[in-house]
């Protein structure tokens, strides 16, 4: 089996050596080539488009506003219609219509040399930019049209070179021979994808076949050798979510346009064949001369240096010639009722764009009211295996007014629903601490979310970074607190420059659990108060494995988001964020980490979250495994029957936590206070680099439950009888 790896390798060797034969340019002046290449005067041709066999769409071709313009003698035409469609094209050449834009026209297969003069002399003209030629095989068919065009130029009175060449690759002596072709002729402006063709050499479908990416790499790598354009085939004429991957899959390759063959699809693909915002920011920034490119606080920072300057210079320009076209365009075809412009508003989120005074309280975006469909959708993403989120009967029997919402569905909306008026414009959510559900939940509770800016201070050494902490609290229809947290933020220095932290005392807010209350009175493992399921005996200051593990699929993370109104753009917008900057958000993430523990751990009664912080992003399609480290065990004096576990839970992603047994742990990943992202990877790099950038979420908290029963005890009740 080892021999097929290496005949391959020969084999692509072999291919490289012959390519290269054919170069008369070594890829190395090509790239030098290339950067030096300016585009200025390359039109554009992000759409071109495809006229039909007709005087009135002749006449009226502008009307599509597509860059370039294609007249057909060869497929679209049948054989007895040539010599008609040849004089028509020749006629309105000569009326002046086509003047200032760019024009070429498919000439037939070029075998036939009378045919092809024929043709080239009747359409020879100043406003034709050139010829589209089809069914090349070799770069000596390139030379046989440069010839021939250089005859008739001279004949027509027109300077040499006039005549443009665009060679369509649809053969697969093309492909082979395509870097000579691109290079044989100074006339080559561009060279076309034809991927239908192609395509049927494979005996594959044009528009759905892998190999189509295949071949779109060599066409391209060929034209940007030869430092000319590369425009892609024919896509679909009217699926236009098919045609935006198609093209939104050319220009991530390379690809500068499509050819089209309806009016219809002119703007689609001029619109997305153009730079975006993004794209322009990030090219004015390399020509301005940064070196670290981070376009929002959100994202990944990437170096930017002198390789990415050929590419930000060609999108400028191409951004320049856009809007030159454009602005010709609205002068020519200004409507007979001009209602004038208006420019667009949006709201800008967070804290720079909500005035607010620290340490005093600041309402969320929306209440939300809590009925059991909140609970459902929860426990449908998580396994939830605590009787008092879904037995109404065991609720009721610990005193409680009915079911419970999960605690971290509580936690995350005390924090997420303040997002578009704090963090939204935020880098980091830091993690979560003293975190606690104070009072009941009943059905149909109404909950507002409220949040205080409680202190800032410098984040490391850099000076770009402040830590912002804030408390958060829900508080429901009777302007009762039902939960509190605190939350770490870190914001870029200028979105907190002029916050003004004032020293307030925070009245109303509780210290103690009355939830707690009602559970350490009321729990038993006797009598019918209450019959909780068995709890397998846990050991202090032992690690435990978890197998239930969490996937965040993408139409969940985003279902997720939006349920809970986490507004930040790097969880839902996948237009202006790549898949690495989209992230789950935090605390979906340590809940992801917290309910991984359900059949180790057993029925929870009660928890709090002592601290909890998100050590490394969690992206779409991460997998969360958890492992926790019991720090103690301590049997409640108010309740013999209760314990309370304190417990340290890592989120680990992307790793078969199957990997993590027979191992020995450094004990320190469990045990340290306020860790910092840098302090567990500088453990793991040194001591455990298994787990060296894969800890997700790290959760300090304690739990309520009932103690495991002794051999001798056999309480009234565990046996169930059934009548």
């Amino acid at each position: 089996m080892a021999l097929i790896p290496r005949l391959m390798q020969y084999s692509s060797l072999r291919k490289m050596v012959l390519l290269a034969r054919q170069w008369k340019t070594p890829p190395s002046a090509c790239l030098a080539q290339c950067r030096e290449r300016s585009s200025i005067a390359t039109p554009l041709m992000r759409s071109v488009l495809f006229l039909k066999n007709s005087p009135e769409s002749l006449q009226q071709y502008s009307r599509a506003r597509a860059d370039a313009y294609i007249m057909d003698l060869e497929d679209a035409i049948p054989k007895g219609q040539k010599d008609s469609a040849l004089k028509l094209y020749a006629e309105t050449m000569k009326s002046g219509i086509f003047r200032g834009h760019t024009v070429y026209v498919r000439i037939n297969d070029i075998s036939d040399e009378t045919r092809l003069l024929k043709e080239v002399d009747a359409l020879c003209h100043p406003d034709l930019t050139g010829f589209i030629v089809p069914k090349i095989t070799s770069p000596d068919d390139m030379k046989k049209v440069d010839r021939i065009f250089s005859e008739l130029e001279k004949k027509n009175s027109l300077p040499r070179g006039h005549c443009k060449i665009i060679p369509i690759l649809e053969t697969l002596e093309a492909l082979w021979h395509a870097p000579a072709i691109a290079k044989a002729s100074p006339r080559m402006s561009a060279l076309i994808n034809g991927r239908a063709d192609i395509a049927a050499c494979f005996r594959k479908p044009p528009l759905s076949s892998p190999i189509v990416h295949s071949f779109m790499r060599d066409v391209l790598h060929a034209a940007r050798a030869a430092g000319i354009l590369a425009l892609d085939g024919v896509s679909y004429l009217d699926n236009f979510p098919r045609l935006e991957r198609d093209v939104t899959m050319g220009k991530i390759l390379g690809f500068d346009g499509m050819i089209v063959v309806h009016p219809s699809l002119v703007p689609y693909v001029n619109q997305l064949y153009s730079p975006t915002r993004q794209e322009i920011d990030w090219a004015e920034q390399v020509t301005a001369g940064v070196r670290i490119y981070q376009r929002s606080a959100q994202e990944h920072r990437q170096f930017i240096g002198p390789p990415h300057l050929p590419s930000a210079s060609h999108i400028l320009e191409t951004h320049s010639k856009i809007k030159a076209l454009e602005s010709s365009v609205s002068r020519n075809t200004k409507p007979a009722e001009d209602m004038g412009t208006v420019t667009p508003l949006q709201r800008k989120g967070g804290l720079s764009a909500n005035p607010m005074n620290g340490g005093e309280w600041t309402p969320g975006i929306v209440p939300v009211t809590l009925d059991s469909s909140w609970c459902a959708v929860w426990n449908s993403s998580f396994l939830n295996t605590r009787r008092l989120n879904s037995d109404d009967v065991a609720a009721r029997q610990m005193g409680l007014p009915g079911i419970q919402p999960p605690f971290h569905l509580l936690a995350t909306l005390a924090l997420s629903l303040a997002v578009s008026k704090s963090s939204e414009i935020g880098r980091f959510g830091l993690g979560i601490s003293n975190a606690v559900q104070l009072r009941p939940v009943a059905e149909g509770d109404t909950i507002r979310a409220y949040f205080s800016l409680d202190s800032v201070e410098e984040a490391g050494r850099s000076g770009k970074y402040s830590i912002v902490t804030s408390s958060h609290v829900l508080v429901n229809q009777r302007d009762e607190v039902v939960f509190r947290a605190t939350k770490p933020t870190m914001y870029p220095k200028k979105a907190t420059e002029k916050l003004r932290i004032a020293k307030k005392q925070k009245n109303g807010i509780p210290t103690d659990s009355e939830v707690r209350r009602h559970i350490v009175q009321n729990a038993a493992l006797r009598g019918n108060t209450y019959t909780g399921t068995m709890s397998l005996p846990l050991e202090s200051k032992k690690l435990y494995v978890h197998r239930i593990v969490k996937v965040f699929s993408p139409t969940e993370a985003k279902g997720l988001s939006n349920l809970v109104r986490a507004t930040n753009e790097h969880h839902l917008n996948i237009k202006k964020f790549t898949t690495d900057d989209i992230v789950v958000a935090g605390p979906l993430a340590e809940a992801a980490t917290v309910h991984n523990v359900a059949d180790e751990f057993g029925d929870i009664l009660y928890q709090e979250v002592v601290e909890a912080s998100n050590v490394n992003r969690v992206n779409q399609e991460d997998m969360i495994g958890s492992v926790s480290f019991i720090h103690s065990i301590q049997q409640l004096k108010e309740n013999p029957d209760l314990e309370e576990v304190t417990v340290r839970t890592l989120g680990i992603k992307n790793l078969d936590v199957d990997e993590l047994m027979d191992r020995d742990f450094p004990v320190r990943l469990f045990c340290g206070a306020n860790m910092k992202t840098a302090d567990y990877e500088k453990i793991c790099s040194e001591e455990f680099p298994l787990l060296y950038r894969r800890i997700a979420t790290q959760v300090l908290w304690k739990f309520l439950r009932l103690r495991p029963l002794t051999s001798n005890e056999v309480p009234d009740g565990i046996q169930q009888e059934f009548s």
